[in-house]
């Protein structure tokens, strides 16, 4: 679908275990592709990961419609080992888009938790402070530079929240931190959050279906005003829509969603005025 509507749409591949490895547009003739495996303590090191993507040389990336095929390989290859490195590849990813004059997206796709080099959070509640402003930082990063974070968090055997989360997700269709896995999404999806991107959790047979979902509802724009007209029976309070006089999550988080969801066609308006 990318290929028929945005085919000079660039993309580039990185994976992520105990090391964060960087394929470019998958094609042997991309130079950025050069020391494309990192590891070690650079891991750790916040500095030295974004000083690695600004060195990166995106611009030599191919458009899609002649990446496709080198890149569908590589995916097709790609096998489930090892620890989950996702905040370098996040900080890697974020330093290579803030190169990029336009709008620029990261899917982060994961089945884990983050806990490898920065950002990993299997640890105490120091830990995962520390984690937690790592993905703010990443997070006010990616928004400086017009770049979108979405996050999709893949159910699996290990949780059984997953797919209480996956119901009222796909209910709605809409994202929200109000859902929990065993990838913290209350963490990592707050990058998703701060750039105006989804927070998605999917069953692996449903992955599919999910990332063109995405890719299908484009962000139209961004730091609109508009006014609300609201029902007496809902209250608005900073982000959070709460239901007065009812209780239940799922109730309230139905209402969220409804409201979020008039509230974005609201804004599209007002960005086509």
């Amino acid at each position: 679908r990318l290929l028929r509507q945005s085919p000079d749409t660039r993309v580039m591949l990185m994976t992520f275990n105990n090391t964060v490895t960087n394929y470019g547009d998958g094609t042997p003739e991309d130079a950025g592709c050069e020391d494309s495996v990192i590891t070690g303590d650079i891991l750790s090191d916040t500095d030295k990961l974004a000083a690695f993507g600004e060195n990166i040389d995106i611009s030599k990336l191919k458009p899609i419609r002649q990446s496709r095929g080198a890149l569908a390989k590589i995916v097709a290859s790609l096998e489930e080992e090892g620890a989950t490195a996702l905040g370098p590849a996040l900080a890697l990813g974020v330093s290579c888009c803030s190169k990029i004059t336009s709008r620029s997206e990261i899917f982060v796709l994961t089945d884990g938790l983050s806990n490898v080099g920065v950002g990993a959070l299997d640890g105490d509640q120091k830990i995962r402070e520390d984690a937690a402003e790592f993905f703010h930082v990443q997070g006010e990063r990616a928004l400086e530079t017009n770049t979108t974070i979405s996050v999709i968090g893949i159910e699996n055997q290990d949780t059984g929240h997953g797919a209480v989360a996956a119901r009222l997700l796909h209910k709605e269709n809409s994202s929200s931190t109000e859902a929990r896995c065993d990838v913290a999404l209350d963490i990592l999806g707050k990058c998703a959050d701060m750039t105006h991107g989804t927070i998605t959790i999917v069953n692996p047979f449903e992955l599919l279906r999910q990332i063109r979902q995405i890719s299908q509802n484009p962000v139209i724009a961004t730091d609109v005003k508009f006014a609300v007209a609201n029902n007496p029976g809902i209250e608005i309070a900073d982000q959070e829509m709460r239901i007065n006089g009812r209780s239940g999550a799922a109730a309230a988080t139905s209402v969220s969603r409804r409201e979020k969801s008039a509230a974005s066609t609201s804004a599209a308006a007002a960005a086509q005025k």
